[in-house]
């Protein structure tokens, strides 16, 4: 049981980790652009192979940001208890 929580209190550190709430902003914003700018009748295979390249780019730009920042973050209050500062994932998996 013990080993059960420590996986989910790790996945909920690497869903941090990608700021799904920036994520989401970047997906939404990708697809209006793609329905906006795309052909009519555009495929809908595309529409979700798109957004979910976006959504894997940005969560990636959000965990090197974090491991950029690392050094500062763990200096300020609001961001000291964020994954990487705080020592529950490291750097090299961030």
């Amino acid at each position: 049981m013990v080993e059960l929580a420590l996986g989910r209190a790790a996945a909920a550190d690497y869903v941090e980790l990608s700021k799904p709430r920036i994520v989401t902003m970047v997906a939404i914003t990708a697809g209006a652009g793609y329905l906006l700018a795309g052909p009519p009748g555009s495929q809908w295979a595309t529409l979700v192979h798109t957004l979910a390249g976006a959504a894997d780019v940005a969560g990636g730009a959000c965990g090197l940001n974090q491991v950029a920042e690392r050094d500062v973050d763990a200096r300020m209050r609001r961001t000291a208890s964020r994954p990487i500062p705080a020592g529950r994932v490291g750097a090299a998996e961030g």
